[in-house]
């Protein structure tokens, strides 16, 4: 049995250091053509000197996101909307999927690297409301407003002492004067104290590319978003309001690395902003539970049981029945002695196997009880059916002595057929191949009689004819048909309530551990592949086909994740090849409100408590808003749950007025190696307000510091660098085999 328990205390939650996972930082990717107005002239000369060179002119216009962004671009914020937490001296951040969109426009003039997009924090209770206006709010009042390309035009109805999006008139192809935006407003003190200097700007967005092998099922190998981040940290205890907003061509009225207002923006008492989200945040550790908190605490002991319970069954009072008490039980149930004690004893080991007492309603109406366990169970199953199974009932198991079915064998048969059936693709693709052996099979056999009868009279006619049958022998199935049942195999589809027949099994807040039963996946794959199966001849041909057909589905199971994989453990470590479809599958089941709250948590699972052979993750996915399934392709016994990659957040250290942030390698063999302090930990300058970060001069230091102290040799230090040396780890949760 696999019995994981959290670890110890002092060691369950902890950082978890970006190397230990595959993250790339990448300066910019500046698109191909920003947004914008755009000439090709083409001309081509001859050598007649009389004759004047061919010319002509194209003009074409490059459109882009201004007034909206659209949603499926914002992949993520951190922290996320309305959490309450841990989250002091954060540096909130935005993913967006495109990873071009901070650079399609331009903020700062001469400065390509620096993003036209900002995360700008402010105290909630100094925060603007977010008003729905229009591009004439944004340009000066009784300013005629001209649109590239078009004759509409309209007039401006920004109001005197404002600034807004300079250069935004006249406006580009596509865009219109109603053109709809959400915008803020922000005194000059205000903005000018958030906003990043110009200076600031080009480090606060980049590229992370991070690998998929732990996160959920996916068709990407890898996953690239841009991340624009914040210059300011929330106060402790306070709610805090994050912004997206855009900086297009506001390089003029950026603040200077102090904070003070531009000269631009003498004269203003307001700034208009163009913002894409808003958010909000609460810094305060004391409010709510974090994501380590919340899964140190699964497993709680009920009143009455004597432990924590860490299988998938149905929970009882009173200690487990032993060996000796269950095999006394069975004597006394065979000898028709049978005590209410050793009933109870009989049922509460019915239970520690995963069994549930379920309403069985027979065919003619009637109703009884019969016993049934999923495929999830908590001892490592020995059982096999033997197939081709002809119908449910045959691997029905009933126990006279009590009267009772064992119906879990037949569900899962049935379930398998009818799941097949409701996937038209599969059966479809099943049944002509059938169709294709039925034919085959009648050529074949007219070929012999044929044969047999004229014997040796036409030999390249009978010999061509045997030739093509041969070459048409192939009985594999498609790997349509394959794919599918390899994915059936890791309980793709299977309703939750055949894995948890039981609510009870998976309370909420618990972390359940199980083996996979191979009887069950057997019954599930037969009952799937006996579309089509009608006559006798049918059933044979299968039986014939049964054990290459399931050793090539189990062993297919490795390939539907198209997630990338580690590299195989050598023969040392006793795992087997990648071909295998022998290895025994385990897993867990957990429910918690740490799903929920982080929906694209992820896992990883080791062979040994040490963690050094890593188990292959054959599934990860969310069966719910709170439940993850995750199964791994051999039997674990370290498994750990952490925080999403887009949780891998910039941030400080230390106290206001004293922050902080702990180096890494940037250069050598060991990229993203953090140094140990105090040589490694570097200072982060902020303005007078102690919370908005001096990015520049941040990056400096932490150049200088590099080069000085550990001879990296940085002759550039860009935002890819400035990110690795602000990133926080985020937080792993481990429970351990007892």
């Amino acid at each position: 049995m696999i019995n994981i328990g959290r670890a110890a205390r002092g060691t369950g939650p902890r950082p978890v250091a970006p190397a230990e996972r595959l993250v790339t930082f990448v300066e910019n990717q500046a698109p191909a053509v920003k947004a914008g107005e755009y000439t090709i002239i083409a001309r081509q000369s001859t050598n007649q000197d009389d004759r004047p060179p061919f010319e002509y002119t194209r003009r074409f216009a490059v459109a882009g996101e201004r007034f909206a962004i659209d949603p499926a671009e914002l992949d993520a914020v951190f922290p996320p909307d309305l959490a309450v937490g841990e989250l002091s001296g954060v540096l909130p951040h935005v993913l967006l999927s495109r990873r071009t969109l901070p650079w399609e426009r331009g903020s700062v003039a001469g400065r390509p690297e620096a993003p036209w997009l900002a995360v700008l924090l402010v105290d909630a209770e100094q925060a603007p409301v977010p008003v729905r206006r229009t591009a004439a709010d944004l340009v000066p009042d009784g300013t005629m407003i001209t649109v590239a390309g078009s004759g509409e035009t309209g007039t401006g109805t920004l109001p005197p002492r404002f600034a807004s999006c300079p250069g935004l008139n006249r406006l580009d192809y596509g865009e219109a004067p109603d053109d709809a935006c959400m915008t803020i407003d922000l005194s000059t003190e205000s903005f000018s104290s958030v906003a990043p200097s110009a200076a600031d700007l080009p480090l606060l967005a980049h590229i992370r590319e991070t690998d998929t092998v732990d996160t959920h099922d996916t068709a990407e190998g890898s996953s690239a978003v841009a991340v624009v981040v914040g210059n300011r940290v929330p106060r402790d205890g306070a709610a805090a309001r994050a912004y997206l907003v855009s900086l297009e061509n506001m390089g003029p009225l950026l603040p200077d690395d102090d904070g003070r207002p531009s000269p631009g923006l003498d004269g203003i008492r307001t700034v208009r902003l163009i913002t894409y989200r808003w958010w909000t945040f609460t810094p305060d550790a004391h409010q709510a539970a974090s994501f380590a908190e919340l899964l140190d605490a699964v497993n709680a002991v009920p009143d009455g049981q004597d432990g924590p319970l860490s299988s998938l069954q149905v929970p009882f009072t009173g200690p487990r029945p032993t060996r000796a008490e269950v095999r006394q039980a069975l004597n006394a149930q065979a000898a028709g002695d049978l005590t209410a004690a050793d009933a109870l004893t009989l049922t509460h080991n019915a239970f520690a196997l995963g069994y549930v007492p379920l309403v069985h309603r027979l065919r003619r109406g009637g109703r009884t009880l019969s016993w049934y366990r999923g495929p999830l169970v908590p001892l490592p199953a020995t059982a096999t059916v033997s197939t081709p199974i002809p119908c449910p009932d045959a691997v029905s198991r009933y126990d006279p002595q009590t009267g009772m079915f064992d119906v879990s064998y037949a569900a899962a048969w049935q379930i398998g057929l009818l799941l097949a059936l409701q996937n038209r693709g599969y059966a479809l693709a099943l049944y002509n191949w059938r169709r294709r052996l039925a034919v085959q099979a009648a050529a074949q056999v007219e070929h012999d009689a044929i044969e047999q009868a004229l014997g040796d009279a036409f030999p390249s006619v009978l010999g061509a004819r045997a030739a093509r049958l041969a070459a048409t022998a192939d009985d594999r199935p498609p790997d349509e048909v394959v794919n599918w049942l390899a994915k059936l195999a890791l309980l793709d589809g299977v309703p939750f309530n055949y894995l948890v027949p039981d609510e009870r099994m998976l309370p909420p807040e618990s972390l359940r551990v199980f083996h996979l039963d191979r009887a069950w996946i057997d019954a599930l794959i037969d009952g799937a592949f006996s579309v089509g199966r009608i006559t006798s001849a049918d059933t044979a041909l299968d039986a014939v086909r049964q054990s290459s057909m399931r050793t090539l589905v189990h062993g297919r199971r490795r390939l539907v994740r198209r997630n990338p994989r580690p590299t195989p453990p050598s023969a040392e470590t006793g795992a087997v090849s990648e071909d295998s479809g022998s290895t025994e599958i385990t897993g867990f089941l957990v429910r918690s409100a740490a799903v929920a709250g982080w929906p694209a948590a992820a896992a990883a699972g080791w062979a040994d408590i040490e963690r050094r052979i890593p188990v292959e993750l054959l599934r990860s996915v969310r069966l719910g808003d709170d439940v993850l399934l995750v199964l791994f392709d051999g039997v674990v016994r370290a498994v750990a749950l952490h925080e999403p990659p887009g949780q891998l957040h910039c941030g400080v250290e230390g106290a206001p007025g004293a922050h902080t942030t702990t180096l890494r390698e940037v250069t050598g063999d060991r990229p993203g190696h953090q140094y140990d302090p105090p040589e490694g930990v570097a200072p982060v300058p902020t303005r007078a307000d102690q919370r908005t970060i001096q990015a520049a001069a941040c990056a400096a230091g932490m150049k200088n510091i590099l080069n000085t102290r550990f001879a990296q040799g940085l002759s550039r230090f860009t935002s890819a660098e400035f990110a690795l040396e602000m990133v926080q780890g985020v937080v792993e949760v481990e429970f351990r085999q007892r």
